[in-house]
């Protein structure tokens, strides 16, 4: 999950359990426990090759799709995105459009 620790600072972390609870003088609480990820992420960043260098593979050697988000600092380096669910997508593209 990604979260907004502040206005200017989000993290990602991992979600353990999700709860609520009632407080006297201010009301029901919705509530999360999460995990932190470190800053280092061991992420996967590739670097595309000059495109004078594509070559022809089978299509029967195509394991699956991947997701690369494009690094905003580097030029034609990647990050590999290697588990997405229904709206990490979505997520992803208004996050990237909140840095900008």
């Amino acid at each position: 999950m990604l979260i907004q620790l502040t206005d200017g600072q989000t993290a990602f972390v991992r979600l353990i359990s999700m709860f609520a609870c009632k407080i006297d003088n201010i009301g029901p609480l919705q509530l999360a426990l999460v995990q932190p990820y470190m800053a280092d992420f061991k992420l996967t960043c590739i670097k595309a090759i000059h495109r004078s260098v594509s070559i022809s593979i089978p299509v029967e050697s195509i394991i699956r799709g991947a997701l690369l988000y494009p690094d905003p600092e580097n030029h034609d380096e990647f990050l590999v995105v290697d588990h997405v669910d229904r709206d990490i997508f979505l997520c992803m593209r208004d996050w990237k459009h909140a840095q900008n």
